[in-house]
């Protein structure tokens, strides 16, 4: 059985074989149709980066930009004192073609102008800086500009003749002799000032930016020039300014002008005995009494030397501004009521006094009243504030009689309308526009504020059985009237002419 099995496998295996070559042995047939594509394979790596090609050509030059604003002056080997005039001006100054002593005269003018004193105050107005144009009654500040037409045409000799004499050389022809003195223009005090001083302020003038302000004439009494004296106000002759040397004049040397500091001494007050400190005292005396003209504010008219009591009334379109209606002069250097005298001040109350324009003794501080031009005294140099507070605080510690009659000053009276309101306890005298007035407070006229009387105020109130039970009754503060009699003038008027102790 098992041989007859293989041999019909073999034969199976032959006839497989024999339909798979049968198969393979016929004719190719045709190729089929294409099929559709397949979908996109993955992104491949990105490749390196190719070689970076060549530079293009520049393009066009764009339009030119705005100019830039002009830098601060600066000049080498000038003093201090100058270079720091030079920085504060307030307008550009032309120094083109001046040398270094000539850069020097300018920069000291306009320290002097700008700094240790206040010409702007009365010589700017709406027309531009030191235009001129500000009316004081009578007379119309002048353009102090080198406007050709309408500015200062004074030569440096005639302006030092118009500061030491007064004389008024407005309208008078050329090489004519003025017959009328200047009037408001503080003069009397720049009389004092060095030859040199006074020419570098007509420098400065020379060189600041002309403006065409035409002012009006003044209409002022005519009073004539008065002769230069050759002693300072204290009595004590002034020192040489120059000295001949062959065929010209030289300077006589005079740092800081010190030693003419030591001559004016109004009160005539014994200078330190240290070197440094002496020399201090006499440039503070020097620039108090010849430049910066403390005792034009500070010296009430037939009172005693910077005890104060002038008192200013605020022009009306400042008062919204600087809140006040009218203030006066501090007291300095009297012995009761002084703020030299003060155990509370010291150097740096003086420093923010006038650099802050704010009084640091007082509780709450309160500001400096107009029209104290502390903006323009806190561009001084250090040095030359250190010397003012030496030379009047000394003034203060002389211990002389004349200044130990001195009065109390009323403080500024405030300014009030609708949305100023006054201080507590303080009433407005007018809704539009008026003073504030202290409400049962006062005792006496001194306890209101300048140019205000207390009204109701008694020794002692009365008891239901008129006797007194000692008790104060204080009564409240009202506003002189500006109403004048008939031929008269105004209680307000003869207070701001009189001023303080006087008035009181």
């Amino acid at each position: 059985m098992r041989s007859r099995w293989l041999p019909a496998s073999t034969a199976l295996a032959v006839l497989s074989i024999a339909a798979i070559a049968a198969c393979g042995s016929g004719s190719s047939g045709a190729a089929g149709a294409a099929g559709t594509s397949g979908a996109a394979g993955e992104a491949g790596a990105t490749g390196v980066p190719g070689a970076a090609g060549a530079s293009g050509e520049a393009g066009a030059r764009g339009p030119a930009g705005a100019a830039g604003e002009a830098g601060a002056t600066i000049v080498v080997g000038i003093s201090d004192t100058a270079a720091q005039g030079l920085s504060i001006s307030p307008v550009p100054v032309d120094l083109t073609g001046l040398n270094q002593d000539q850069i020097e005269l300018v920069g000291n003018g306009s320290y002097l102008v700008n700094a240790a004193s206040d010409c702007a105050s009365c010589h700017t107005g709406t027309a531009g800086f030191l235009a001129g144009g500000v009316s004081f009654g009578p007379v119309t500040s002048r353009n102090l500009t080198p406007d050709s037409t309408t500015g200062m045409t004074l030569t440096e000799p005639q302006f030092i003749v118009s500061m030491r004499t007064g004389a008024d050389f407005s309208g008078v022809p050329d090489g004519g002799t003025p017959t009328a003195s200047l009037l408001v223009m503080p003069w009397d005090a720049l009389r004092w000032a060095s030859t040199y001083d006074l020419a570098s302020i007509w420098a400065y003038l020379k060189v600041i930016p002309p403006v065409t302000n035409a002012v009006a004439a003044d209409t002022k009494p005519v009073a004539p020039p008065t002769p230069f004296p050759a002693d300072g106000p204290g009595g004590a002759p002034l020192p040489p300014e120059f000295t001949t040397s062959g065929d010209a004049e030289a300077p006589v040397p005079d740092p800081g002008f010190t030693l003419r500091g030591l001559a004016l001494n109004p009160l005539d007050v014994t200078p330190p005995a240290d070197p440094a400190t002496q020399s201090q005292f006499g440039r503070g005396c020097y620039l108090v009494t010849a430049i910066s003209d403390c005792s034009g504010c500070h010296t009430n008219s037939g009172g005693t030397y910077l005890t104060g009591g002038q008192v200013f009334a605020t022009p009306a379109p400042l008062e919204p501004v600087v809140h006040t209606v009218r203030a006066a002069a501090a007291d300095l250097v009297g012995a009761h009521n002084g703020f030299f005298t003060n155990p509370d001040v010291d150097y740096a109350t003086f420093l923010t006094l006038i650099t802050e324009g704010i009084h640091a003794e007082d509780n709450p501080p309160e500001p400096l009243a107009y029209p104290m031009p502390w903006q323009y005294f806190r561009n001084m140099t250090s040095d030359d504030l250190q010397a003012i507070y030496v030379y009047v605080n000394a003034v203060a510690s002389a211990g002389l009689a004349s200044l130990s009659t001195d009065g109390v000053i009323p403080n500024p009276a405030l300014y009030c309308d609708s949305t100023i309101s006054c201080p507590p306890g303080s009433t407005c005298s007018s809704a539009s526009g008026g003073e504030c007035l202290a409400q049962g407070a006062c005792s006496t006229d001194l306890d209101c504020d300048v140019c205000q009387v207390c009204v109701g105020a008694s020794a002692s109130a009365p008891t239901d059985g008129g006797a007194t039970d000692g008790a104060a009754a204080f009564g409240s503060c009202t506003a002189l009237s500006s109403v004048a009699p008939d031929g008269g003038t105004s209680p307000l008027a003869q207070c701001v002419a009189e001023g303080y102790p006087a008035f009181h």
